[in-house]
């Protein structure tokens, strides 16, 4: 399913990027559920940058998922035992910040959770 999200939003993007980002999110999810945690930061990775264009332009419509995907992207890190790229979610935090959706909280309290 990725696969063809990825051909279709390559031609498409504002028809398909959507659901390029929805079907990486769930292949992330599968991954960190069987403990592919290098996969799952590699998927999280690609969903949030294919979510990027969107939270720019509607960030309201995709806050809710943008910080899912930031959060599940963060404990696959630590999963993984890899340090998260901060330079490629910069642009990600910037925007969640001044739409008041992101608070380092969000975060941080997701890390509490898995201490």
């Amino acid at each position: 399913a990725v696969a063809i999200r990825r051909e279709l939003s390559a031609s498409l993007p504002d028809a398909f990027l959507p659901d390029l980002v929805k079907s990486l999110g769930t292949l992330g999810t599968i991954h960190r559920t069987n403990e592919c945690y290098v996969e799952a930061v590699n998927t999280f990775a690609e969903a949030l940058r294919a979510i990027l264009p969107i939270l720019k332009t509607v960030p309201q419509g995709v806050g809710d998922l943008t910080l899912f995907l930031l959060k599940e992207y963060i404990q696959s890190c630590q999963d993984a035992k890899i340090e998260p790229d901060e330079q490629s979610l910069l642009p990600v935090f910037k925007i969640l910040q001044e739409q008041g959706l992101f608070e380092d909280s969000d975060v941080h309290d997701n890390d509490k959770e898995h201490e």
